[in-house]
């Protein structure tokens, strides 16, 4: 995928038309941008010698750049340099400084030395981080599935005017291999983009906060991601310190597009009543992890993996699960900062509240799935028992698009966040059946079931 994803840029660029690689991590996309100057030399669009920049590659006449930090001191025109401007290398200087052209608009300015080095790089492949305000003619994405959002997705498929192709992913590293279960489906290109659609994650704007404020009827799968989001942004030095303990140093991978998988993992492990922060170092240090890897990556794999293996096939490790919204997301805990507890206990709110209305929906609209329930009891307080369970499997159907009509939760998937929400809303099928008196199971399995029926919310805010 990625040499086709590179053939056709350099098609592109060949037929006169400016394009942009993306892809997920910063050594692909140095390697890509390498790549991409040597063919330009070989053929003569770009010079040889020039000065190096912030990444350890090259620029010279010719080359196309990108300028990585706003800078009102340099002006150009009428504006001045900004971050994510492309221009268009004109002169090279001894001192390390160029001259470049604006590639859009009119402007030419001699960038210093010193900001050459540490805010230029080249402009021909990018992360999608990177690519955000970028405007080209034709771009080529590279998608993988490991933690991509599909917020990112957005920004990669939507830079060019003509034409935006995605390249999936679909072989698995060595890595992903040493944790998948062996009678795992192998991944498609559709598995794929259905795992990154399905991942959301991305931090509030202002308009949405104030959009959340006065719009009651946000789906499951919104909130339940801005609530992680919030979560994650109040335990950023924890992650830090765990990073440490690990032998990584936060500096090192400070732009590593995994840190938000990492949080999540530690998060959920922490939903379980384990210990991440005790662990977490032994999974570090129980297999070197590769130089070329990523270790934020490998970290919440291996996280995520441990933590499916004691929840699925050793619950006797597993301590009292934490409270769970609409029977889904755990709820937060440790959170000091007044600001972020008050927006986590306005999303808890909504949370609850819309699990309630579409089950309310669900039942007044006789869903097909609710024939598998049973019928709704007679007696008040199992009545009340039996419609917190309909919330769960609403949410969760919600939460993960789920449209069989047939079955009330469908397949479990392949992403690890859903797998965990298939079981609470398994459970919450079987203890269902059982207020319904359409699931006779001995005593001791029903009491089971009764221990691990879904959680009422105590509706406290943090």
């Amino acid at each position: 995928m990625l040499d086709a994803a590179y053939r056709s840029w350099r098609r592109d660029e060949l037929a006169g038309l400016q394009s942009l690689l993306i892809a997920g991590d910063s050594t692909t996309v140095t390697d890509l941008n390498r790549r991409a100057r040597a063919d330009r030399v070989a053929t003569g669009e770009v010079e040889d010698d020039g000065v190096s920049l912030r990444d350890g590659t090259i620029a010279a006449v010719g080359d196309r750049v990108i300028t990585r930090n706003n800078q009102r001191r340099l002006a150009v025109g009428t504006g001045w340099v900004k971050n994510g401007d492309t221009w268009h290398v004109q002169a090279v200087h001894r001192d390390g400084s160029l001259t470049v052209r604006r590639a859009k608009g009119n402007g030419t300015i001699t960038l210093p030395a010193a900001y050459v080095a540490d805010h230029v790089e080249p402009a021909y492949a990018v992360t999608a981080h990177r690519a955000q305000g970028a405007t080209v003619d034709t771009a080529h994405a590279l998608v993988t599935g490991a933690t991509m959002m599909r917020e990112i997705l957005y920004v990669a498929m939507t830079r060019a005017r003509a034409s935006n192709t995605a390249y999936v992913v679909t072989d698995l590293d060595e890595e992903a291999r040493h944790l998948r279960d062996a009678d795992d489906p192998a991944p498609t290109a559709r598995s794929v983009l259905t795992t990154v659609l399905r991942r959301q994650g991305a931090a509030l704007s202002a308009r949405e906060t104030a959009r959340l404020e006065t719009d009651k009827a946000l789906s499951i799968g919104q909130l339940a991601a801005e609530y992680d989001t919030l979560y994650r942004a109040a335990v950023t030095d924890r992650q830090a310190t765990l990073l440490l303990a690990c032998g990584v140093q936060p500096t090192d991978v400070a732009d590593s597009e995994h840190l938000v998988a990492l949080a999540a993992a530690v998060h959920r492990a922490d939903a379980h009543g384990l210990k991440p922060d005790t662990v977490l170092p032994k999974l570090a240090a129980a297999k070197p992890i590769p130089a070329e890897a990523d270790p934020v990556r490998v970290l919440a794999a291996r996280v995520a993996r441990w933590t499916d293996h004691a929840t699925e096939t050793a619950p006797s490790i597993v301590r009292r699960q934490r409270r769970l919204i609409a029977g889904l997301v755990p709820a937060a805990d440790g959170v000091t900062d007044p600001e972020i507890q008050r927006a986590l206990g306005e999303r808890e709110a909504l949370l609850e509240e819309r699990a309630a209305e579409i089950a309310r929906r669900a039942i007044n609209e006789r869903a097909a799935w609710l024939r598998t329930l049973g019928p709704e009891p007679a007696t008040a307080a199992e009545q009340t028992q039996w419609r917190r369970c309909v919330e769960v499997i609403a949410a969760y159907r919600e939460r993960h698009d789920i449209t069989d009509t047939a079955s009330p939760i469908g397949d479990p998937g392949f992403d690890w966040t859903q797998r965990h929400d298939y079981r609470q809303a398994a459970k919450a099928v079987q203890a269902a059946q059982q207020l319904a008196g359409v699931l006779k199971d001995p005593p001791a399995r029903q009491q089971a079931a009764q221990h691990h029926q879904p959680q009422q919310s105590t509706g406290r805010s943090f």
